[in-house]
């Protein structure tokens, strides 16, 4: 028997506070629950107070008796840390975690290793690249290529806010490791 199934995976940008967060919040809990994603990577969180526990919870009081979502905070680096962050939810079990410190624009990149449900596991990657320079985010997507190298060995899920247009070098780079999922079901990349 094939104890395969489909993995949904997710990618949000919180926006921290920005607009009108207490009200987008009141759409954004509704949608997340209708597309049930397994893991999801959030940036752009709020630590205090904090985003990610007020959607993790109020995600789990919507999945009632059904799995519920773990949720694991990776802040930036320097004074930024005490501001926001990024986040992955996961609805698998999470059997290690870990973070990379991307050395620019106090940035960071966050990783899980789930157990998938036939066997196996899936790295789920979350980032938040800078929005300053293409050359910075260029630094940066190499850095994130070669942590993925280091676990090359299981299927891999790299999502985030990449602040970059397609046919940016960052996103150039990171398409040569990597496929994205928009193409392989779009046909092309979005306009941004």
């Amino acid at each position: 028997m094939d104890d395969t199934r489909l993995i949904r995976v997710g990618t949000l940008n919180c926006r921290n506070t920005a607009n009108g967060w207490r009200r987008r919040r009141r759409v954004l809990l509704p949608q997340l629950a209708e597309l049930d994603p397994d893991v999801i990577g959030l940036q752009e969180l709020r630590r205090w107070p904090s985003q990610a526990g007020w959607i993790n919870g109020a995600l789990n009081a919507r999945v009632g008796d059904s799995t519920p979502f773990d949720a694991q905070r990776t802040y930036k680096t320097g004074v930024f840390r005490f501001w926001e962050g990024i986040g992955v939810l996961s609805r698998l079990p999470i059997v290690e975690r870990g973070w990379l410190d991307l050395q620019i624009h106090n940035r960071v990149a966050t990783h899980v290793a789930v157990e998938l449900p036939g066997g196996g596991v899936l790295d789920f990657y979350n980032t938040h690249l800078s929005s300053k320079t293409p050359e910075a985010r260029t630094a940066q997507a190499r850095l994130l290529l070669q942590w993925l190298a280091e676990r090359a060995q299981n299927p891999q899920v790299l999502v985030g806010d990449f602040n970059a247009r397609p046919g940016e070098p960052a996103i150039g780079l990171l398409t040569e490791r990597l496929r994205s999922a928009h193409t392989v079901v779009h046909g092309r990349e979005p306009d941004k």
